[in-house]
């Protein structure tokens, strides 16, 4: 049992001294009898909010009442506590979503599983808590956390009665504010990201949901599977999956994850990599990929040839050749642009250009990073000499 699953059941234990009922429900049971990792757990608790907060005066809360939550962080765990939704424990567990997330263990180590929750582990089985109906009356949005838990745990089959009632909820799917779906994606990333979109689509909600890969045609949509079948052996990189998810939507690609209200930075990994992974199947210009390592570094390159490769497996495999081709080319441009860095500064470029700051010297420092990287230039002499040609040349093209 980890650090957060013993904070937790600490916690519960707080309050159950002055006479509440406490316990540590949902996720963090499922994975410790899993023997999954337990990043963070929620407590469930007769106690009212006042009654939490008291306990704990530094609490943030979160929410909006009856749900509100007490975010608690205790000894750099993240310990999320609630009251009961209902009048007990156990009418608590049967509002949740899946049987495996309706189990709760006491501070004692008792586990309570009033809907078998533990069976179904024992069994691989998913499955709506009570009536699917009423599970998804209460929150559509639960068929698509249906396929995310598919993809976290590909060795559970979904029941045929969870699988019948989400179809009737296509509509309602529709609706649901992008960034709570964005959530559940995000979440699926960590998965078997092929098996999520197959399981959106059996369960007759991948266009409600995903409204671009609901669109695709088949050929396209057999390929973006197997790119996610591929994403997801080779990498547990996010943005590389993130990337491949959304290579098919173009210059989309980045106001989907917006909407979704994914993290700035995710965002713009996923511009990025899908913007130039043309890069790595088509002309390898050394300019283009001398700025793209100063700016992004080394270890980008590789990602971004990484996604590259995966779009070839994926269906693209006459590129396979120009691909290693390139692949080779980003090798030499690499190890010539880190044993010549910074031959010049800018201050150097100022003096030879005899004028001030501005433009023209961020984009003669650029296309030197391309000559160093074409192996034109390979010293400090001959890049004052090119760079002195260069800006010559640059001079006589403004003039004309």
């Amino acid at each position: 049992m980890n650090d957060v699953m013993m904070t937790a059941l600490e916690a519960a234990a707080k309050l159950e001294m002055p006479g509440h009922r406490a316990a540590v429900v949902g996720g963090a049971v499922r994975d410790t009898i899993l023997g999954r990792e337990v990043r963070d757990a929620d407590v469930a608790t007769s106690a009212t909010m006042e009654e939490i907060v008291s306990v704990w005066p530094d609490s943030r809360l979160i929410g909006k009442p009856p749900k509100t939550t007490a975010l608690l962080v205790i000894g750099g765990k993240t310990i999320d506590v609630s009251s009961f939704q209902g009048k007990s424990l156990e009418e608590d567990l049967g509002r949740r979503d899946l049987t495996i997330n309706s189990i709760a263990m006491t501070p004692a180590g008792k586990i309570i599983d009033p809907w078998k929750g533990a069976t179904d582990i024992a069994s691989g089985i998913l499955r709506f808590t009570g009536n699917p109906l009423e599970r998804l009356k209460e929150d559509p949005l639960r068929a698509v956390r249906l396929a995310r838990f598919a993809a976290l745990l590909p060795h559970f089959l979904i029941d045929p009665a969870s699988t019948a009632a989400c179809p009737l909820f296509a509509p309602d799917i529709a609706s649901v504010p992008f960034p709570r779906m964005g959530k559940e994606v995000l979440f699926a990333l960590e998965g078997d990201l092929q098996l999520f979109l197959e399981s959106l689509e059996a369960l007759g909600i991948l266009e409600p949901a995903l409204p671009f890969f609901g669109s695709l045609p088949v050929p396209a949509w057999s390929e973006t599977l197997r790119r996610m079948s591929l994403a997801g052996k080779m990498t547990a990189d996010r943005g590389v999956r993130a990337a491949a998810l959304l290579a098919d939507a173009g210059e989309k690609a980045g106001r989907i994850a917006v909407s979704w209200g994914w993290p700035r930075s995710l965002v713009r990994d996923i511009e990025n990599l899908t913007g130039w992974r043309f890069l790595t199947w088509g002309k390898m210009d050394p300019e283009i990929f001398g700025r793209l390592f100063r700016t992004r570094g080394p270890k980008w390159i590789d990602r971004l040839f990484l996604l590259g490769l995966i779009d070839c497996l994926a269906g693209r495999r006459e590129r396979m050749k120009t691909w290693t081709a390139n692949r080779v080319k980003a090798s030499e441009y690499s190890l010539r642009l880190i044993s010549f860095a910074n031959p010049l500064t800018g201050k150097d470029i100022i003096r030879l250009a005899g004028t001030e700051s501005g433009p023209l010297i961020g984009e003669a420092l650029s296309a030197l990073d391309g000559a160093i990287a074409g192996g034109i230039v390979e010293d400090r002499e001959s890049a004052l000499l090119w760079a002195g040609t260069w800006i010559r040349n640059a001079r006589r093209e403004f003039v004309f």
